[in-house]
């Protein structure tokens, strides 16, 4: 049997058990390169499905190899660029420059690109999308909304579908800002008469890379011209990428024709990474940092913190790693320790007691804690107090009179009151449980 019948009979089998979106992204332009006795060359289009293919599918790829050549033993993996020739390394460093130009341009950091994102269950699926909006601009997954909490990487991933974009197709227009600098940029165009210019500025646009969309909530002309924007783009089969820390039924007053555009591409979540991806992530960036040898119960010590996120934990490390270098020793556990050592216990009082669940649901709702003890009766504060009274009540099982005193002295009987009418609601209400259920996956 021919090797590309033999390799499309394997990913006819693999497509079965995985889904779509990791098939695309995995397996598409791969393809059996050469076989050699006991030896099997797999091409595949970049360095960083190389790491996945050898990570993820190496064991069951020689699986379904050895059906086909009974003497395989070993698989190997070759970066072979689609349809692109050689380059000699003077063009290599010609196109590169131009290319940092381009980045520059479109507002994008080129720190932030897949190889150095560390994949992992929390944004598996996220990842995925991303790759596969990159090989389809604007045929896949269109929008693609991205939502999850302060600092697990959701601006790096979609910063680093750009700069994959660029890297591939330097001709593209890409264009990376917040919904807050679109914001800012409508209403200059408006003061300034230049809504044309504004118009043309965002209608021509191949990829359009949104951050914190949440903050267009209540704004009623910045989103009317989203949603012309938005439509422009789509109707040329444009690429939008959204990107949240929440979904978009629970962006506060935003509009019913926004959130049905926003639901009808692709929405992917990133959650906090489990012990081991931290590890992974902190022994990543610590080689980043020019550090090949760090102690690993240093590295399991900051991954293990009651720090909340990722971009939190990444700090610590660059304190203790400034500090190893500025005094000249190799990070330790004990080193570690003593320079860290109470700030994460302070962190760990503070998050685990009333006041880091008051904190936690505060930053949440983009509120202050202030809010929530008040005597306000908004409707934008008496959820997330009401919330508050159960996160109180059933984890840290406080009596409804303290949690009174800890809501600016409030009866029991109305703390009471709270909490078994959100209970009710809950039962029918999804978002309200989703935030909830958001809220405790932060606190832990």
């Amino acid at each position: 049997m021919k090797q590309s019948r033999v390799w499309q009979s394997i990913l006819n089998d693999i497509e079965l058990n995985i889904s779509k979106a990791n098939f695309v992204t995995w397996f598409n332009n791969t393809y059996i390169y050469s076989v050699d006795g006991d030896r099997v060359v797999i091409a595949v289009p970049s360095g960083f499905s190389k790491e996945w293919l050898e990570n993820k599918f190496h064991t069951q790829l020689l699986k379904y190899l050895t059906k086909y050549y009974p003497e395989t033993k070993r698989i190997e993996y070759k970066i072979v660029s689609p349809g692109k020739p050689k380059q000699s390394k003077q063009k290599r460093e010609n196109k590169e420059a131009p290319l940092l130009g381009e980045i520059r341009s479109a507002n994008l950091n080129p720190r932030y690109n897949f190889q150095n994102l560390v994949v992992g269950e929390h944004n598996e699926l996220a990842i995925a999308a991303g790759q596969a909006v990159v090989k389809q601009l604007g045929e896949k997954y269109n929008p693609l909304y991205v939502f999850g909490g302060v600092g697990l990487g959701k601006t790096h991933l979609i910063q680093a579908i750009g700069n994959e974009v660029l890297k591939n197709q330097p001709n593209s227009v890409v264009r990376y800002l917040t919904s807050e600098k679109f914001t800012s940029d409508f209403v200059n165009s408006i003061r300034n008469q230049t809504i044309e210019k504004f118009k043309q500025l965002y209608n021509s646009v191949d990829l359009l890379l949104i951050d914190d969309i949440q903050f267009i909530g209540g704004k009623e002309g910045t989103q009317e011209q989203f949603f012309h924007t938005f439509n422009n783009l789509y109707q040329k089969n444009r690429q939008i990428v959204i990107c949240s820390d929440c979904p978009p039924r629970s962006i506060p007053a935003l509009e019913e024709r926004l959130c049905s555009r926003f639901e009808g591409g692709m929405i992917v979540d990133i959650t906090k990474p489990d012990l081991e991806t931290r590890v992974a992530i902190l022994n990543k960036k610590a080689k980043l940092s020019g550090f090949e040898e760090v102690d690993q119960q240093a590295i399991e010590y900051i991954a293990s913190s009651a720090v909340q996120n990722v971009r939190e934990l990444e700090g610590y490390l660059n304190k203790l790693l400034a500090n190893c270098q500025l005094k000249g020793i190799n990070p330790s556990l004990q080193n570690t320790i003593e320079l860290l050592g109470d700030d994460f216990s302070r962190i760990k009082q503070e998050s685990s007691g009333p006041k880091g669940v008051l904190k936690t649901v505060a930053d949440y709702y983009k509120l202050e804690v202030k809010s929530i003890t008040g005597k306000g009766r908004k409707s934008e504060v008496v959820q997330p107090r009401q919330i508050t009274i159960v996160l109180l009540r059933d984890k840290l099982k406080m009596p409804f009179e303290a949690i009174g005193k800890e809501l600016g002295g409030r009866d029991h009987t109305t703390i009471m009151h709270g909490y078994n009418k959100v209970r009710k609601e809950l039962k029918k209400d999804p978002l309200l449980k989703q935030d909830l259920d958001a809220i405790k996956e932060v606190l832990g």
